[in-house]
């Protein structure tokens, strides 16, 4: 059996950090495990390219949650980097890999929890039901899940965007060519452009509302492929938002025995009456926004929610028929 002074699970931003760390001064031999491969991809390096790989199966677990009771019963996408445990496959083989140290799970909210229940650690009565030998009983692992849960506001706008540049082929063609040369250009940006916190309703002295902003305007996807590189047909943008603080919790656990398949995942969006309201509160603030005469300036239609949406009743139907992940699962590990 290979050994190791430490096995890290898990090789993202944060596994990554702990691997220089424990190996920069030579005296540990650190074993790091990722379930997908380099990233050498032109899509991984490229800013903008994440919009290519929120579907690759090399680089992406492709989860969904469980449908969701608060969101009109839709299983909600949440892309994942892969991670792969401790016993480790090359080919066809099974390798056992032991810690002298430590075993670290980075595996994030999902992995994390459910490498944890795969190896007998987490709530007995879940795992012995999936003939798990419980090791130690802990019950809050798993449990807790919160997420920041987004909406987007879509607009047509009356000066161009970037739908200019990466809607027609040429376009694309010479925004490769420009980034190939330079790392300049449309492809060289990151997905938002402007962020913000904001306080809203008097809570306290700490932003509760995240805002975000993208010079590009599509539908955003609900199937397996997304339109982020091939936007609207006339000019547009985004402009979206995320409550900082959700009271809502859910679950992440483990469907069976065999470590890939995909766990469950229940985020409980908008479970509790706080959330909704706030959420409400949140869509009417970007309605104050977007009356602004800064924003007219630019805007010519207001696409989703659309102006007929326009009691409490109807804002709420659009964020649980359109609302979707900011990809910012935590709390489940702890212990």
């Amino acid at each position: 059996m290979d050994e190791y002074y430490f096995i890290i699970v898990g090789v993202g931003s944060a596994g990554s950090v702990l691997a220089n760390r424990l190996s920069e001064c030579g005296r540990y031999q650190v074993l790091a495990l990722e379930a997908g491969g380099p990233d050498r991809s032109l899509w991984v390096q490229m800013p903008i390219g994440y919009g290519r790989c929120y579907f690759d199966e090399s680089v992406n677990w492709k989860y969904f949650t469980e449908p969701e009771p608060k969101l009109d019963g839709r299983r909600i996408y949440w892309p994942r980097g892969k991670v792969l445990g401790v016993s480790y496959s090359r080919g066809n083989e099974i390798f056992a890999a032991r810690a002298r140290r430590e075993v670290l799970l980075c595996g994030g909210a999902v992995n994390s929890p459910q490498q944890l229940q795969l190896s007998g650690i987490g709530p007995c009565g879940l795992l012995r039901k999936f003939g798990i030998e419980p090791l130690v009983e802990s019950p809050n692992v798993g449990r807790n899940l919160q997420d920041h849960l987004g909406v987007d506001f879509h607009y047509r706008t009356r000066i161009p965007s970037l739908n200019q540049s990466l809607r027609p082929w040429f376009g694309r063609v010479m925004a490769g060519l420009l980034y190939a040369v330079s790392r300049r250009g449309p492809l060289s940006l990151s997905l938002n452009q402007v962020g913000g916190f904001v306080r809203t309703g008097g809570e306290g002295g700490e932003p509760n509302l995240q805002l975000y902003f993208s010079p590009v305007g599509y539908t955003r996807s609900t199937g397996l492929h997304r339109k982020m590189m091939s936007p609207d047909p006339f000019p547009g943008m985004l402009v979206g938002f995320s409550n900082c603080r959700p009271t809502s919790t859910g679950s992440v656990e483990i469907a069976s025995a065999n470590p890939f398949e995909h766990p469950l995942i229940r985020p409980n969006y908008l479970a509790t009456e706080k959330d909704a309201e706030d959420m409400l509160a949140r869509m009417r603030l970007m309605r104050r926004f977007s009356a602004t005469p800064a924003f007219r300036e630019i805007v010519e239609q207001e696409i989703s929610p659309g102006e007929d949406a326009a009691s409490d009743d109807e804002l709420l139907r659009f964020a649980r028929r359109a609302a979707w992940t900011v990809y910012h699962p935590c709390c489940t590990c702890r212990m």
